[in-house]
């Protein structure tokens, strides 16, 4: 079940018909006037952006990446970091991510820089996250003209329209319950749960397909981006819209 379908639940029926859900939308101020500037020579590149590397699907896309560059001119960029629970395994990952040529990784990017140096001159956005309640940083992405894939998890499916703006695959956990409650018992299994690698071997193939296909079609991600755009200039995510819905709303308040 995906958060802006989801209703209250049980118990909070009596105030169901009061509630309403107002996505948050991108500034006008960072949305990318002009398409990207990509000499058709360059190499096609993919961003990943988030803190939470392992949550966020960072190892499943590296992995793809890796069997992609075999047959793609592509390069790979990381902004990212991990919690401090995953340092440990990350410090190791690290080695494996600088031997493999094509890839980039940084970490604590001004806003300023990966807004003008990493989404502004990428060409596909890619974030198979595993935790995300909304995923902010898909609406970037959106703003940057690029097509977008990430998983069906959560609210990810509300965002990004599949065959549309981005493309979706199946994530084989989540953070959430059914119920959306977190409790210690539930962090504790998913922290185990998201660093078994075998767990997670669909989506490395389905990222493979997915990037694959966007890589080998310029006119798809174009579109994709366009369209991905247009949600965030003017569609559900716009601040036109946002500022739409809060008026009805405080006008419905109000009577």
């Amino acid at each position: 079940m995906n958060s802006l379908r989801l209703g209250l639940g049980q118990g909070f029926e009596s105030i169901a018909s009061k509630t309403a859900i107002v996505p948050p939308a991108v500034p006008t101020r960072y949305l990318l006037r002009d398409s990207p500037s990509r000499g058709e020579d360059e190499p096609v590149r993919v961003l990943f952006v988030g803190n939470h590397f392992f949550d966020k699907g960072g190892r499943e896309l590296f992995y793809a990446f890796r069997r992609l560059r075999k047959r793609y001119d592509v390069e790979l960029i990381l902004v990212t970091a991990v919690p401090e629970h995953h340092l440990d395994y990350f410090d190791s990952f690290v080695d494996l991510i600088r031997k493999e040529p094509g890839v980039r990784l940084y970490s604590r990017v001004p806003r300023q820089v990966l807004w003008s140096e990493y989404f502004a001159k990428s060409d596909i956005f890619c974030m198979p996250s595993y935790m995300d309640t909304f995923g902010y940083v898909v609406l970037e992405a959106m703003a940057n003209r690029l097509p977008v894939v990430t998983t069906d998890m959560f609210a990810l499916p509300e965002i990004v329209k599949d065959g549309g703006t981005g493309l979706l695959v199946h994530a084989p956990i989540s953070s959430f319950e059914t119920n959306r409650l977190r409790t210690p018992e539930t962090v504790r299994r998913y922290r185990e749960a998201v660093l078994d690698e075998k767990l997670f071997a669909p989506v490395v193939d389905a990222l493979e397909a997915s990037l694959g296909h966007l890589i080998e079609d310029g006119v798809l991600r174009k579109r994709m981006g366009e369209a991905a755009f247009k949600e965030v200039e003017q569609g559900r995510y716009s601040v036109a819209e946002r500022n739409r819905s809060l008026y009805r709303y405080y006008c419905e308040a109000l009577q």
